[in-house]
């Protein structure tokens, strides 16, 4: 039924007949959703719109213009994979009538805004981030000087025997207090100025082992088990290990807040390749995944949307690591995002090209 071009396009493209029922599907639309040709002929379009968009009557929206136009031309909507993901897609849809001007059925092109979208969000967090920066930067800068010298005083009072033993304690806890907030100007000038990544060929397994072993015994210390699963072999990949290391410790530091009142806590940290988005103009790369998983509270769905956000943080911690971790892995072009619901736990899965090419 189709021609060799269209049956082999890298866009999306069924027929329709004239009750919505799908006659034709190219390779194209096989690659997208994951349905072949035999799954989903003869099947109603709707099994492919979410149901929230049936619900507010886009189908017959939709079906309204086409049948006054004649054409819908780059709609952009979203729908349903086999998997039950869903995907945002541009849509041009195209009437089939005979000679006599009687539907047949319609064309629908679609193509996958997935990577633009992706792109869109990256730019705009890119713009919060860099804003947000400028200004912890300039806090930064005036509350540095202050804070280094009150920590010399209070290193001072401590050294002398008979104020120690008086106010020893107060002035630990105002020597730790001074330490927090010197750790949360250090996090707030790299927010600012995360530094250009050095790229070198990187052994994955290995720094991923050695991370994971550094911080395995506090870990240890607040009984949470860390498991390991790391394809065999796993790529070399070009990446700046210092920021790397960085990206997973800000993560498995996040795990264990989580973690930090529930019994039996458990973080597994697994590595492969995976296929990934391609950019633009290129075919699809591969990339390295990671992700780190815990068996924590799990994710509020209201704070889903919030958590790569400065200063958000529903542990009490600076609400500055995960931000700092979505852009160190910007970086070096890849992705962060997080699947959870509540009672769930919550898993971060990273993805970074193998290659800058």
């Amino acid at each position: 039924m189709w021609p060799a071009a269209l049956a082999e396009s890298a866009d999306a493209i069924w027929v329709l007949d004239a009750s919505d029922r799908i006659l034709a599907w190219n390779r194209g639309a096989e690659r997208l959703f994951g349905y072949t040709a035999q799954e989903i002929t003869g099947e109603s379009l709707t099994r492919l719109i979410p149901k929230d968009l049936l619900e507010r009557g886009e189908p017959a929206a939709l079906a309204s213009v086409l049948a006054e136009h004649g054409a819908i031309t780059d709609y952009e909507t979203r729908r349903l994979r086999k998997d039950r993901g869903e995907v945002e897609v541009s849509l041009t849809q195209t009437l089939l009538r005979n000679r006599t001007g009687e539907t047949l059925g319609s064309v629908t092109v679609l193509r996958d805004l997935s990577e633009r979208r992706r792109v869109e969000r990256q730019v705009v967090e890119s713009e919060k981030l860099a804003t947000v920066g400028q200004v912890a930067a300039s806090v930064a800068q005036e509350i540095g000087a202050p804070i280094t010298a009150l920590r010399l005083v209070v290193e001072r009072m401590l050294r002398d025997p008979q104020v120690a033993s008086r106010y020893g304690e107060e002035l630990q806890t105002t020597q730790s207090l001074l330490e927090r907030v010197g750790r949360l100007s250090r996090q707030l000038v790299d927010l600012a100025k995360p530094g250009e990544p050095r790229f070198r060929q990187v052994d994955v397994a290995s720094l991923i082992q050695d991370t994971v072993a550094l911080v395995a015994p506090a870990f240890a210390r607040a009984g949470i088990d860390v498991e390991l699963d790391l394809a065999n072999p796993l790529p070399r990949i070009e990446a700046d290990p210092r920021q790397l290391e960085h990206v997973l410790v800000n993560l498995l530091l996040n795990s264990r807040s989580a973690l930090a009142s529930r019994r039996h806590g458990r973080v597994r940290v697994e590595a492969s390749v995976a296929p990934g988005l391609p950019a633009a103009g290129t075919p699809k790369r591969e990339v390295l995944e990671i992700r780190v998983a815990d068996n924590g509270p799990g994710i509020d769905p209201r704070d889903l949307p919030r958590i790569f956000t400065p200063f958000f943080s529903r542990f009490g911690g600076s609400g500055l690591g995960l931000p700092l971790t979505r852009q160190l892995v910007h970086q070096h072009a890849g992705t962060v995002e997080v699947e959870s619901a509540p009672g769930e736990g919550a898993t971060f899965i990273v993805h970074i090209p193998l290659t800058r090419t």
